[in-house]
């Protein structure tokens, strides 16, 4: 059994306990930190489809769905987030967060900190732990200045971390960053272009033509010679859909 981060939990949460039987529920108040957090019920008053989110909250997981919410909607074991107020999440790793199992009712439940990105009104795709961001591998990414990639080939060293503001093209299934692209059908990278590695594309809202996928992005990257590597979003950056 796991137990959630107390680290990512701030000084003024109210915790609370459900009890039934032998059973209890370990869940904290969600948390806004200032630096763009936000619960689900701010969220749910102005994202729309497209929107990348970083929600601090609770994180549900029974009967093959996982969901976000404020606040268990009631006193029962398992846990559960009432539908209206909660976001169904999707693709979400669950061996990779910090969770508790309730009891022997095979249900999971922790305070998370998450990107998600909105597509639908309630249904969000997983992104990111965001809380694993801000460890120090990869804080960095918070003061990083944005770049090209031209200037980032030049002056990056092997390993070292950058943010970009670059275009992302896929070239028969193949991920590629460039500055910019050909005059071609679908779009093609420009020179200089990097192949990049372990990005999820279905969260930086590229869009498709002809069975190929190109958007803007602003993500933090390392690199290898000709190949960069995924690290996560660019601080404070939003994806743009670029049109067919």
């Amino acid at each position: 059994m796991s137990r959630f981060r107390a680290a990512t939990a701030v000084a003024s949460v109210a915790a609370f306990l459900l009890v039934a039987g032998c059973s209890s529920s370990t869940a904290e108040r969600p948390r806004t930190d200032g630096q763009g957090a936000r619960t689900v019920d701010e969220a749910l008053k102005d994202a729309e489809p497209g929107d990348v989110v970083r929600i601090q909250s609770f994180l549900f997981f029974w009967r093959d769905e996982a969901r976000l919410c404020d606040r268990p909607a009631g006193d029962s074991i398992p846990s559960y987030c009432g539908e209206l107020d909660s976001l169904v999440v999707q693709g979400v790793p669950l061996d990779e967060l910090d969770l508790v199992e309730q009891g022997d009712t095979g249900a999971l439940e922790g305070n998370v900190d998450v990107v998600v990105k909105f597509v639908e009104e309630r249904v969000v795709d997983f992104v990111e732990d965001a809380s694993a961001a801000d460890e120090p591998t990869s804080s960095s990414s918070a003061v990083l200045e944005p770049t090209s990639i031209r200037e980032a080939l030049a002056s990056v060293e092997p390993g070292e971390q950058a943010r970009v503001q670059a275009v992302l093209v896929t070239e028969d299934d193949v991920p590629f960053l460039c500055d910019s692209v050909e005059d071609s059908d679908p779009e093609q990278c420009s020179e200089p272009s990097v192949e990049i590695v372990g990005a999820p594309l279905d969260a930086l809202g590229l869009t498709e033509r002809r069975s190929e996928l190109a958007g803007e992005v602003d993500i933090v990257i390392t690199l290898e010679g000709k190949t960069a590597t995924f690290v996560g979003l660019g601080t404070g950056s939003e994806t743009t859909t670029r049109e067919p």
